[in-house]
């Protein structure tokens, strides 16, 4: 039997029974406003194409979208039909014309390139004679296949220098980054394989190039998410029981994080946003987020009326009941209030970004953990008010377990306290310089398993040719200063200079055209290269040109000229070697191009593996402006909320540390930076800040109870600090870790490293915040005042 204890009960603010009283009001809100939003987040769109990645103020981006594509097709579409076999064997040759002939009569495929179409020059007795290699699926002449071996036109580029392997080459037409577009091109194109497939079952074909690794990326992303979302619930849900042991503390949370996630698509649509390559994985962070809250508010519940119980107050009718929720909601929303505004901070802080793309995550996360709140402090408040109390309270062994290790802990933590600090700054000082050692180095190789067929294919390009990723240099300028002597010269220099790299690429010029003919002219069969050449014997080979086949010679010209004038191209196709490698190429490139570009006219290197090695390269810069920004924000968020700098110090400092933790391991084990690693850092940021919040909120809360004319114990303080709010502190980090940990059964190396990353950064965060903030507090001396 319960007897009333003589301890005088505090009532409630009048705003906190507000919630209580206005119960019914608040779940009619929340379930208009889920209908509502819930009826609009059925326009969403998804648009996984990660061209829209690259979106920022490149100016090397915005000639390609403006000057480039206009004039010859977007060249990040190019991709490849390789052929495996013998192409002097009739089977093969066979293949090959068809293939070139499905995919010229393809929807939305453009400038096929092949032998099928390729031009043998020869000399007839002083004139230019030109022929093609195929008259029907047959080679004209066998004796053709020595011209084709000794120009460098060819080998290397639709042939392999061994001839054991054939290239079709091919553009997508643009679909202005509508995936869905874009995939409907590169099913014709595989369709094409498949059909040839069938029909020459002794013969591989391999379809390669960014745009079908990227398809293939986008499928994998896609089949994550409707594999994760509901096991990432089932594996929280069961935790949440584990936990609780009751429907409360796993419904409650739940419920309302899935009406902020409906609020949150809502909302998307209304801003004009879609589901993208970098937000795809907002709805499992919404739920693993979002719930932290619910856990929070259902734990103190569940200790409050342990304690009522304990003090022979367990309510025994409505009012009473909600007194006591009344009472659970005045002491969480604000550390609930104050944990969600440090994590939609940390979130917002990617608005530093220079890629769109992550700037709109950042805001649409903030938003959906704001709104994740929102739904929780009004609807789990209200259920409980309205749900019958739980029976008399239980501890179970692993709840006594997890409270004896919280205060073990706590007295460790105090009781060396100097110990501690030292050693978490030796820590921090030993592992920042590792931490600044960490690469980006982006790879379509290292994102998907080695036995996807995309990645099949771009192995077996590599291996006979030099890529399939493509980039450009673009001479801009007056027509007759494009067609100059001096611009086919610096065509020359800058070709020679990228194939001569010591890199696996491949360059394609007009001047290469001309280098052909003068071989073909040459006594000894050599090509002296077109830099080097005369006014004069640039003239003479034009006037033979001129003498060739006239429709022929203006189709070649039409992929190297825009048909204005004003614009010439160097086509390169390169291997993957990821942007560590490319970036120095590419500035050494810039540098070039801008030392041999002809006066009056204007140099420009672009396309996509440019383009893409300069986003990947702003994601470190972008982190560490976000990481500053947030640490800055959060700062002097709490310093306004909790008005002591000391304190501040206690709710950001400790929370640094897992940041550089997880970014010393990414240097010592080979993590690149990723698009990811932003979000996960800033993220960890804000959502390691909030058990600090939690704590400092209890903290002061402690200090504040009523003693009498005692003077507070700070280590008595610490103690129920610790065991009265680490309990829910570690139940929400372990669903944060099992939520993100399903992750890392993607086939997407991404999201693997997001997995493994975010689990080692709240890892980190927990032992840091439950060791390191009571030594703080004790080492800086906070008291009551």
């Amino acid at each position: 039997m319960n007897h009333p204890s003589s301890e005088p009960q505090q009532q409630p603010a009048a705003w906190a029974k507000a919630f209580t009283r206005f119960r019914w009001l608040n779940l009619g809100i929340l379930t208009a406003l889920t209908f509502v939003l819930g009826f609009i987040a059925l326009g969403i769109q998804f648009n996984f194409s990660p061209d829209n990645l690259f979106l920022s103020k490149d100016p090397a981006l915005a000639f390609y979208v403006d000057k480039l594509i206009p004039n010859f097709g977007a060249g990040g579409n190019f991709s490849i039909l390789c052929i495996e076999g013998d192409v002097r064997k009739e089977n093969v040759q066979s293949a090959l014309v068809e293939a070139h002939e499905r995919l010229e009569k393809q929807t939305g495929v453009q400038h096929v390139l092949s032998l099928k179409n390729a031009q043998i020059f020869s000399d007839a007795g002083g004139f230019l004679e030109t022929t093609t290699l195929f008259d029907g699926r047959k080679v004209k002449d066998s004796r053709l296949w020595k011209a084709v071996f000794e120009s460098p036109i060819y080998t290397g580029n639709i042939v392999s220098k061994s001839g054991q392997a054939a290239a079709v080459i091919f553009q997508l037409a643009s679909t202005d980054g509508n995936q869905a577009k874009k995939d409907e091109l590169i099913d014709g194109v595989q369709d094409v394989a498949n059909t040839l497939t069938q029909k020459y079952p002794e013969i591989k074909f391999y379809v390669s190039g960014a745009p079908i690794t990227q398809k293939e990326i986008v499928h994998v992303l896609k089949k994550d998410q409707m594999t994760f979302v509901p096991f990432t619930m089932f594996f929280m849900g069961l935790l949440l029981f584990l936990v609780f042991r009751d429907f409360r503390g796993v419904f409650l949370p739940f419920l309302a994080t899935g009406m902020a996630t409906v609020w949150t698509m809502g909302i998307l649509v209304l801003l004009g946003h879609n589901i993208n390559i970098v937000n795809n994985a907002i709805i499992i962070l919404l739920l693993v987020i979002g719930v932290a809250d619910g856990v929070h508010v259902v734990a103190r519940y569940k200790e409050e009326l342990k304690r009522a119980e304990k003090n022979g107050r367990r309510p025994t009718n409505e009012q009473e009941k909600h007194l006591l929720v009344a009472q659970v909601v005045q002491h969480m929303l604000l550390p609930c209030f104050l944990t969600t505004t440090t994590t939609a901070v940390g979130f917002l802080s990617t608005l530093v970004a220079e890629v769109t793309l992550i700037q709109d995550f950042g805001l649409e996360a903030a938003i959906g953990v704001m709104a994740a709140f929102v739904a929780t402090i009004l609807f789990v408040p209200s259920m409980l008010a309205i749900l019958p109390l739980p029976g008399p309270a239980h501890e179970d062994a692993i709840s006594k377990g997890l409270d004896r290790s919280l205060s073990l802990a706590a007295r460790f933590s105090v009781t060396h306290a100097k110990l501690i600090g030292l050693g978490a700054l030796a820590l921090t000082g030993g592992l920042s310089w590792l931490a600044t050692q960490v690469e980006t180095n982006i790879r379509f190789a290292d994102e998907l398993p080695a036995t996807a067929p995309s990645m099949q294919a771009l192995r077996f390009t590599e291996k006979h040719f030099t890529g399939a990723l493509p980039f450009d240099v673009v001479f801009e300028g007056p027509r007759d200063l494009i067609e100059s002597p001096e611009s086919l010269r610096a065509q020359s220099r800058v070709s020679e200079y990228i194939r001569g790299s010591g890199l696996p690429f491949s360059a394609f010029s007009y001047a290469d055209v001309y280098e052909e003919m003068g071989r073909i002219f040459s006594a000894d069969g050599k090509a002296e290269k077109v830099r080097h050449w005369t006014d004069e014997k640039i003239a003479q080979v034009s006037l033979l040109m001129d003498m060739g086949d006239a429709e022929q010679i203006e189709e070649g010209r039409k992929r190297f000229y825009s048909q204005d004038g004003s614009l010439v191209r160097i086509t390169a196709l390169g291997a993957d070697i990821g942007s560590k490698n490319f970036s120095p190429f590419r500035d050494k490139l810039i540098d070039f191009v801008h030392e041999n570009t002809p006066k009056g006219l204007k140099g420009v290197v672009t396309g996509g593996q440019v383009i893409a090695s300069r986003a990947m390269e702003n994601i470190i810069n972008d982190m560490g402006s976000s990481l500053g920004l947030a640490a800055i924000l959060i700062a002097i968020f709490t310093m306004i909320m909790f008005r002591s700098f000391r304190l501040t110090l206690v709710a950001l400092f400790p929370n640094l540390l897992p940041i550089i933790v997880s970014l010393a391991f990414m240097s010592s084990f080979g993590f690149p930076v990723r698009v990811s690693t932003v979000v996960i850092f800033c993220m960890a940021l804000g959502v390691a800040v909030d058990a600090c919040i939690h704590l400092l909120a209890r903290l002061k809360e402690e200090m504040n109870q009523d003693h009498g004319d005692k003077e507070v114990n700070m280590d008595d303080v610490l103690y129920r600090t610790i065991t009265g709010t680490g309990r829910p502190i570690v139940y929400t980090t372990l669903l944060l870790f099992l939520g993100f940990s399903v992750m890392g059964f993607s086939d997407f190396r991404s999201l693997r490293n997001f997995a493994i990353l975010s689990s080692i950064t709240l890892g980190t965060a927990l032992v840091v915040d439950i060791a390191l903030f009571p030594a703080m507090v004790r080492m800086l001396g906070i008291k009551k005042r």
